[in-house]
């Protein structure tokens, strides 16, 4: 995506198809030390960090575009960006490794995989009390 060296994961598209967004993948060798998500903007080339996203990878737009989801750079927990309340929620927080977060096609959901804990896939259901 672009001419450097630092390791580049996890693009999607935003709906208005002009930028993308892109994380840093903390655990794998040639990635950035500084862990945060990176907006594209193709027009200006210009990239810039996301509000809030510093220690987040694994960006996931929800379907209609409103929502994003994370994870902390420990894998600990899954958080939601709201681009109406331009806020983060701590959505889930579990033992274990909470990873590969992926929006339902409805974006009524988020499902993610623990495989340390109970190994598995989780679904929660957005708009319903976080789970901790």
């Amino acid at each position: 995506m672009l001419s450097e060296k630092e390791y580049q994961a996890d693009a999607h598209w935003f709906p208005d198809g002009k930028r993308m967004i892109f994380g840093r993948t903390p655990s794998i060798p040639g990635s950035s030390e500084k862990v945060a998500l990176q907006v594209l903007d193709l027009s200006s080339k210009q990239v810039s960090v996301f509000p809030g996203s510093e220690n987040l990878y694994g960006p996931r737009l929800s379907p209609d575009g409103k929502r994003l989801a994370a994870v902390t750079s420990d894998n600990k927990k899954l958080l939601i960006f709201d681009s109406q309340s331009q806020k983060w929620t701590d959505w889930v927080s579990e033992p274990g490794v909470i990873t590969l977060p992926t929006w339902s096609r409805d974006g009524q959901y988020i499902y993610y995989a623990n495989p340390s804990n109970a190994p598995g896939y989780r679904r929660v259901k957005v708009g319903q009390p976080a789970l901790n």
